[in-house]
């Protein structure tokens, strides 16, 4: 999936050299003849190398360039999110029945009546969700496709919520072993596993739509039961530039 994007975007880039050898070789004809359209101010000139410019922005070469008169500035993703893994979506082919929706009597006896209740209790809930995960979460962040068919890429990874002004921890988790990720019929129903290797965990993804994720946090203590997290992978806010 990777190297097919990487050829998609040499392709791009080859064409938009191509287009711009084309328009030097025009503005030194019309150099040469002496034309008029020479005398236009200089960012008209930077036509010239539009296309290559537009070639590496689309291949994610770079993604920032200022010249004369403008700026552009496109999304810059995380190295790390590019080293995931990434899974592959499948053509749609019917979903199956949603299961049973979980009655009130099965909703923890914390929130009963909740609506009505102290701010007290929905401060126990709050921090009994922080001590039930140990503060880890899935978290996403997206960008438009680059595969046909998809309108999404996704990246959903894993971090740990702390508190105050100090950034989440994304990476250096030593205590877990894996996260298993399953995103529902229209990938088949597969569990997907990203390793923990150090670095960011988690699992790159296109798609044509919204859909819920369900994680597993496996823990490298075998006597440690697994955290199981929920992430609904919405398409809501505009996507999110990682810097």
């Amino acid at each position: 999936m990777e190297d097919d994007r990487i050829s998609r975007s040499n392709t791009v880039l080859w064409w938009s050299c191509v287009a711009s050898i084309i328009l030097l070789v025009v503005f030194g004809w019309l150099q040469v003849r002496k034309s008029n359209v020479l005398e236009l101010k200089a960012q008209w000139l930077w036509l010239a190398i539009l296309p290559i410019l537009i070639g590496l922005i689309t291949g994610k070469y770079i993604g920032r360039f200022k010249g004369v008169g403008f700026e552009f500035e496109a999304y810059k993703s995380d190295p790390q999110m590019r080293q995931l893994a990434s899974t592959p979506p499948q053509p749609p082919q019917g979903f199956a029945e949603a299961p049973p929706a979980v009655s009130a009597e099965a909703l923890p006896s914390v929130m009963k009546g909740a609506s009505n209740a102290s701010n007290d209790v929905w401060t126990l809930a709050r921090d009994s969700e922080y001590k039930r995960t140990d503060r880890l979460f899935l978290v996403h962040v997206y960008e438009p496709s680059t595969i046909p068919s998809q309108k999404f890429d996704i990246t959903i990874f894993l971090i740990r919520h702390i508190r105050g002004s100090t950034p989440n921890q994304r990476d250096g988790f030593s205590e877990v072993e894996k996260l298993e990720l399953c995103f529902g019929p229209a990938w088949g129903n597969q569990i997907f596993t990203a390793p923990n290797n150090g670095g960011l965990i988690g699992i790159r993804a296109s798609a044509w739509g919204s859909f819920l994720a369900t994680g597993r946090v496996i823990f490298k203590d075998q006597q440690r039961p697994p955290v199981i997290l929920h992430r609904y992978i919405d398409f809501e806010m505009a996507p999110k530039k990682v810097v």
